[in-house]
């Protein structure tokens, strides 16, 4: 069994932080447009600087180029801090009937709710994301997945999950950039099947937030 943790940070909105602790058996890779100087234990990927970084990062959550070397692999947002060597958390995963897990969001439930967030808090117009969820709707979903907060990704790589990963990339570009507006929607067409960690992606065992250095 191979396992990847990965993460990406353009555009310098956080700061690098360490595991915790770190499992000899996983490969870590940091995909990165920073030169980063201090030690680590990182493989650091750095890309040229790029006009639009928060697409960026999301591209590589969304899809990861390297995922058909690993068994499974485990995206963790670059704001939070991993505090397990996920050992316990793998084998958990590899036997459980789930494709994909993650946390259910703290607060809403449906990309209805989602997208008026989106709209206050990040700018995205509200019409553009209507038009994003009546396409949704016009296809048979109906928020059969409850909306994610999905700062931890754990994935088993087969057919589905390429299916999965291919399909969330292109709406993530192509629709809106916020990836939990997407995520059921690809989650339901791509027929995965999705499980949730106890607790909420704020507090649990695995990772612990901090603040971007930039919004």
């Amino acid at each position: 069994m191979k396992a990847l943790v990965y993460t990406a940070n353009f555009g310098g909105y956080d700061n690098v932080y360490e595991p915790q602790k770190v499992n000899p058996d996983i490969d870590y890779i940091y995909y990165t447009d920073k030169d980063i100087k201090i030690p680590t234990i990182w493989r650091i990927d750095e890309d040229k600087p790029i006009n639009k970084p928060k697409l960026e990062a999301r591209l590589h959550k969304t899809i990861n180029q390297l995922a058909a070397n690993y068994n499974i692999t485990i995206w963790v947002d670059a704001a939070f801090e991993i505090l397990t060597d996920f050992s316990e958390e793998i084998e958990g995963f590899i036997n459980s009937p789930y494709d994909l897990m993650t946390f259910k969001h703290r607060d809403r439930k449906t990309i209805e709710q989602e997208s008026i967030a989106v709209n206050r808090l990040k700018n995205v117009p509200l019409n553009v994301l209507a038009k994003q969820i009546e396409y949704y709707r016009d296809r048979g979903y109906q928020n059969q997945v409850p909306l994610p907060e999905s700062g931890l990704l754990f994935r088993k790589h087969n057919n589905r999950m390429e299916r999965f990963s291919d399909l969330w990339a292109r709406e993530v570009k192509e629709r809106c950039i916020r990836d939990q507006m997407s995520f059921g929607y690809c989650a339901w067409r791509s027929a995965i099947s999705v499980g949730f960690f106890p607790g909420n992606v704020r507090n649990n065992d695995m990772i612990i937030w901090h603040r971007h250095l930039k919004r």
